[in-house]
């Protein structure tokens, strides 16, 4: 009796603390989702649209190249003319946010490009409705400083990490959606069911466009940086770059961040896009396609729990800790794949855990950081320079990739290894950052 008595104690206490636990987290959760308003709040309740048919989409896209004639080196670098249009449209992403207003930026490349690239998928044949494909929709980031802009609007300076933080979140509730997808490409197959996801991707992305036509705004900066644009006799284009690469330069908080971004996107751009192959490749680990969607789940169930918890407990006076203690993960998970015999779905299970809890953390929080080293009337040029600069570096990463999985499949993942430790170095020694409130205050003095 009195064994018994202690177990059903213990259990009593340990329901009672983990209620307890679930209970302070939801409540700060709902805190910030209250806390976030206009646009911001939009914009997030405006990711399932996209995130639930284009992480069906994502897990299969690469499978779908190679079904359409297009081989590994291929592949690779056609991601690349993909980072080299995301470069000629992000550059002038920032003037035309500002000319146009971040809404009709952002409405007019959703609708143009995200549907002439899905119906191009749709009808694809051979590797060049593939080429424009990628074309398309990377021709899309002409939008991109005008999209980041929304997402902060109607969001206070320490409440940042939290809206990038919510638009991860809807992210991964969406992907929970993801078995369907192999429900398609068991019944119809990779051509039939690959099909069948981007016409989900035409429907989904069309609702998305509707809704965020009838709820956006734009605010009054927008509103004033366009009349201000529009009373200019000439634009000197020169001159609108010029003072953004100064700044981004001679802030070094931004720059570091930049550095790291370039370094972050370079490994998870090889990673990404060759992972379904080489689980699936029988020079791989030789897995049946219909799996590739348990880790997509897997990475959702990850990234709701961590982005949940993160909300909660990541501050912007810890930004640093959290970020350099996060960055160790990738670098084991990129081991686990290197050491994983075929066949063997465990340890990559462990591996996509680990990356999620990265990704959840590292996004908010560097997004947060570059944010707070922005002003509000430039932030739309420093992001369009910003992002322009990241992907001219990237272009190589994918073509790379190709020529790496070409010669070893294993090689590519050694590299990524390599360039995970360095990422981790750099953020160790060279990130540094203070809370905009202590900036303010700093300021005022």
């Amino acid at each position: 009796m009195f064994l018994f008595d202690e177990v059903e104690k213990i259990a009593g206490n340990f329901v009672g603390e983990t209620y307890k636990f679930v209970d302070f987290h939801f409540s700060n959760l709902l805190k910030s989702i209250k806390s976030v308003k206009g646009n911001a709040r939009v914009m997030i309740v405006s990711v399932p649209f996209w995130a639930i048919p284009m992480t069906w989409l994502g897990v299969y896209q690469s499978i779908f190249a190679k079904h359409l004639g297009v081989t590994d080196r291929e592949l690779g670098f056609i991601a690349s003319l993909g980072m080299l249009v995301q470069i000629g449209t992000t550059v002038f992403g920032g003037y035309v946010a500002d000319r146009w207003g971040r809404k009709r930026t952002v409405i007019f490349c959703d609708t143009l490009c995200f549907l002439t690239a899905f119906t191009f998928l749709l009808f694809a044949k051979n590797i060049w409705f593939f080429v424009f494909y990628i074309i398309f929709l990377n021709l899309r980031y002409v939008g991109f400083p005008a999209w980041k802009c929304l997402c902060l609007e109607g969001a206070k300076p320490s409440n940042r990490s939290q809206v990038f933080s919510l638009n991860n979140l809807t992210g991964a509730l969406s992907s929970l959606f993801v078995l369907f997808s192999g429900i398609f490409i068991d019944k119809f197959g990779i051509d039939g069911g690959t099909r069948v996801i981007i016409g989900f991707c035409i429907l989904g992305v069309s609702a998305g466009i509707f809704y965020r036509q009838k709820y956006l705004t734009d605010s009054f900066s927008s509103k004033k940086l366009v009349n201000e644009i529009k009373k200019e006799n000439s634009f000197n284009l020169k001159k609108y770059y010029t003072d953004a690469l100064k700044k981004i330069y001679f802030n070094k908080t931004i720059f570091w961040i930049l550095v790291l971004q370039i370094m972050v996107v370079f490994t998870f751009s090889m990673w990404n896009l060759y992972w379904p192959i080489y689980f699936t490749d029988q020079k791989g680990l030789g897995l049946k396609p219909a799996d590739l969607p348990i880790f997509s789940l897997i990475s959702s169930m990850v990234g709701i729990t961590s982005t949940f918890l993160a909300i909660s407990l990541v501050k912007q006076n810890i930004y640093k800790k959290v970020l350099t203690y996060a960055s160790i993960l990738p670098i084991f998970g990129a081991i686990i794949y290197i050491i994983t015999p075929p066949n063997t779905m465990y340890l990559l299970a462990l591996s996509f855990i680990i990356n999620n809890i990265f990704a959840s953390l590292y996004g908010p929080i560097t997004e947060s950081m570059a944010a707070d080293s922005m002003n509000e009337k430039e932030r739309a040029r420093l992001f369009s320079v910003f992002s322009t600069i990241l992907y001219l570096f990237c272009v190589p990463s994918t073509a790379l990739a190709g020529i790496l999985y070409s010669i070893w499949p294993r090689l590519l993942f050694i590299v990524i290894l390599l360039l995970t430790i360095l990422t981790f170095i750099l953020i160790k020694i060279k990130i540094k950052y203070r809370p905009s409130s202590v900036l303010l205050v700093k300021n005022l003095k």
